[in-house]
C-alpha cells in the first residue's frame, strides 16, 4: 500500500450503490477476535460521549463521500463492527435518517447486533424500519461461548424471540464451528436449534485462531478450564482440519435439508434472503466504507482508513458549526490487472459463480485446470471457469492450484 490519499483522489468510473459503515466498539473483546475494536461502556458518561462524537464523525465522512463520489442511490447499507447495536436506537436512528434520502425503496439495511442489545424497544425499532438484523450468536451452547471468551451473558434465544415477536422479518444468525472442545454432538445441537428457530439467513464460519489473541494464548498454555482442545482423532493440524471439514459437510447437509441454499462458502439463506450487500462485494461491485479500518473498493483503487479512532475523531468530529479538516487518514493502492484477476477468481470461488477465462488469464495456471476438472473440483465450459460444489468444500486448496506460482502466496478463498 501507498501513503495517505487526499479527498480529491480519482473518483470511480461507475456509480457506487453499496455502503459499509464500521462501528469499532464492543463492551469487551472476545478472546478469538483480531478485528480492530475498542472496549466501551455505553452506560458511562465517557463512553456515551465517545459514541456521540463518533457518530458526528461518521456523518461528516459520509457527507464528504456523498459529494466526492456523487452518491445518489444506495441499494445496500451494512453496519458492521465491532458492535453497531452498541450505539443504541437513538444514535442508529440518527444515522439512518441521514442516509435515508439516498436509500432506494427496496434498499437492504443490515445491522450487526449482539444479543445483549436486543430488548423490546430495539426489536420494535428494527421491525418498524424493516432492517436486516444479523445476530452475533457464535454458538447456542453457553460453554462454547465461554470457550470463545464471549463477554456477553445474554441469551441469544431470548433475543431471537423478541425479534420474532416484534415482526422482524429478516433475521440472520452468525455462528462459528471448529471451536475448541466442540464435537459433532455439540455441532448437531446447534444445528437443531437453528433449524427450530428458522432464521432467514445463517452465516457459519470456521474458527481461525489468530496469533496473539487471548484464545491462541490459552490454547498454547493448555488452559483446560476455559478452552482445552478436543483430543478426538488427535490434536495435530491435520486432525483439526479433518474435523473442520467434517463439520462443514454436516452443516451444509443439514441446512440444505431444512430448505437453506448454500450460496457462499460460509453462508446459507432461505429463498430470496441472501445478503445482498455481501453478494455485491463478492461479485466485485464497488462499495465505499466509512469509519476507522473501513475498506472501499472504487474502480481500480482500494483504500483503507487507518485503524485509529482518535485520529479519525480529530479530523472529522469538529465542533458544531466548525469546518472539517478533510478526509480521515487512509492508505490507498492501485489494483493492477493481475491483482484484479486474482481477486475475481477468489471471490467467484466463494460462490461457485462462472468466470470468463479471459478475465483471469493473467493469473490462471492453465495446466492445472484439466486435472481439477477430472477430480470434479472445477468446471469449464463455454469459455468460463467455476469452482464446483465439491470444490467449494476445499476452496483454499483449489485456489492455490489454480494460481500461477507468483500468485500463490497469501491467497485465500475464505
Amino acid at each position: 500500500m501507498g501513503g495517505p490519499v487526499a479527498p480529491a483522489s480519482r473518483p470511480p468510473t461507475r456509480s457506487v450503490h453499496h455502503l459499509y459503515v464500521h462501528v469499532p466498539f464492543c463492551r469487551g473483546r472476545c478472546d478469538y477476535c483480531d478485528f480492530f475494536s475498542l472496549a466501551v461502556d455505553p452506560g458511562a458518561a465517557a463512553g456515551a460521549q465517545l459514541l456521540d462524537r463518533y457518530l458526528d464523525a461518521l456523518l461528516a465522512e459520509f457527507e464528504l463521500e456523498r459529494q466526492r463520489l456523487g452518491l445518489r442511490r444506495l441499494r445496500t447499507v451494512f453496519l458492521g463492527g465491532g458492535t453497531p447495536s452498541l450505539l443504541g436506537v437513538p444514535r442508529l436512528e440518527r444515522l439512518l435518517r441521514a442516509l435515508e434520502p439516498l436509500l432506494t425503496p427496496a434498499a437492504e439495511v443490515t445491522v450487526e447486533t449482539n444479543p445483549e442489545d436486543v430488548d423490546s424497544a430495539y426489536a420494535a425499532w428494527a421491525a418498524g424500519r424493516g432492517l436486516r438484523v444479523s445476530l452475533g450468536v457464535q454458538s447456542f451452547d453457553r460453554d462454547l461461548r465461554r470457550t470463545l471468551g464471549r463477554s456477553t451473558v445474554a441469551d441469544p434465544l431470548a433475543a431471537m424471540a423478541l425479534l420474532r415477536e416484534a415482526g422482524c422479518a429478516n433475521r440472520g444468525v452468525d455462528l462459528i464451528y471448529g471451536i475448541p472442545t466442540q464435537d459433532m454432538a455439540a455441532l448437531a445441537r446447534d444445528l437443531a436449534v437453528v433449524c427450530h428457530l428458522r432464521p432467514e439467513h445463517v452465516s457459519w464460519y470456521e474458527l481461525s485462531v489468530e496469533p496473539g489473541t487471548p484464545l491462541a494464548t490459552r490454547l498454547a498454555d493448555g488452559d483446560v478450564e476455559r478452552g482445552a482442545r478436543s483430543t478426538e482423532r488427535g490434536d495435530d493440524g491435520e486432525g483439526a482440519a479433518d474435523r473442520a471439514a467434517e463439520m462443514q459437510r454436516a452443516i451444509v447437509r443439514r441446512l440444505e435439508r431444512a430448505g437453506y441454499r448454500w450460496y457462499e462458502v460460509s453462508n446459507y439463506a432461505l429463498a430470496g434472503r441472501q445478503c445482498r450487500h455481501n453478494s455485491a462485494v463478492w461479485r466485485g461491485e464497488q462499495y465505499v466504507g466509512l469509519g476507522p479500518a473501513a475498506v472501499s473498493t472504487l474502480g481500480e483503487h482500494r483504500r483503507r482508513n487507518l485503524p485509529d479512532v482518535e485520529q479519525y475523531l480529530r479530523v472529522l468530529a469538529w465542533p458544531v458549526g466548525g469546518t472539517s479538516a478533510g478526509a480521515p487518514p487512509r492508505e490507498e493502492e492501485v489494483l493492477s490487472a493481475p491483482v484484479r484477476a486474482r481477486e475475481r477468481l477468489l471471490l467467484a470461488a466463494r460462490t461457485g459463480a462462472r468466470v470468463p477465462l479471459t478475465e483471469v488469464a493473467p493469473v490462471l495456471e492453465r495446466a492445472a485446470v484439466p486435472s481439477l476438472v477430472r477430480a470434479g473440483l472445477v468446471g469449464e465450459a463455454g469459455g468460463t471457469l467455476w469452482i464446483t460444489r465439491k470444490g467449494r468444500m476445499v476452496a483454499n486448496a483449489v485456489c492455490v492450484r489454480l494460481f500461477r506460482d507468483s500468485y500463490v502466496k497469501g491467497t485465500t478463498c475464505r
